[in-house]
């Protein structure tokens, strides 16, 4: 389905779809994969920081863990390239 900011209008010669498209320049965007969301913060340590609520050692910590996970073998990953074993049968 069209997104109805996008769809221009011929009504009087009017054209909202440059107007959308500005708008939406300016909303922010959700991070697309874990190293962007990771490198979100480590660009704005100055905020996390403010009122102690976080610190170096804790977002050092954080994306630590983060590469550790992506480093392992995920069980569905596991699955498609270690398929489980043919059960065998007794031919009955």
């Amino acid at each position: 389905m069209p997104n109805p900011r996008r769809v221009s209008t011929a009504f009087d010669g009017y054209s909202v779809g440059a107007a959308a498209d500005e708008e939406e320049k300016t909303i922010p965007q959700v991070c697309s994969s874990l190293d962007a969301a990771l490198e979100a913060p480590d660009k704005d340590r100055d905020f996390l920081k403010t009122g102690g609520v976080f610190t170096d050692a804790c977002i050092e910590v954080t994306m630590k863990a983060a590469t550790t996970c992506r480093a392992n073998t995920h069980l569905p990953e596991f699955r498609m390239y270690c398929p489980p074993p043919i059960a065998e049968t007794s031919g009955d």
